[in-house]
């Protein structure tokens, strides 16, 4: 059985780490933080919301005819963000160790 087949067990939805977990963060500065091809309705809404919570400061790396073309399906403001405009068959992606930076290289 899968992690999102089991089933819920009582008490553990009240999602009190999660708040806890955003209080925490709130005490330091947004991340710069890359997101990369944030082309759905829930990537892009979740980085909106991240932002508007000031909880990260998004760079949003991608097709920009695609990014903005939902954005503006599901009226979000993805005004105040940097997008490099890439195609993912230009990425190149290094990962150190677990719990380390990801870096993402766009090839030229």
């Amino acid at each position: 059985m899968s992690v999102l087949e089991a089933p819920v067990r009582p008490g553990t939805n009240d999602h009190a780490k999660f708040f806890k977990l955003v209080g925490a963060a709130l005490k330091h500065p947004p991340a710069t933080t890359a997101v990369a091809h944030p082309c759905d309705q829930v990537s892009l809404e979740s980085v909106v919301e991240a932002a508007r919570l000031k909880l990260i400061e998004p760079i949003l790396v991608g097709p920009r005819d695609r990014i903005e073309s939902v954005a503006r399906k599901f009226d979000l403001d993805i005004s105040p963000f940097e997008i490099v405009d890439a195609l993912a068959e230009s990425w190149s992606i290094d990962s150190g160790p677990r719990g380390t930076t990801v870096s993402v290289r766009l090839a030229a």
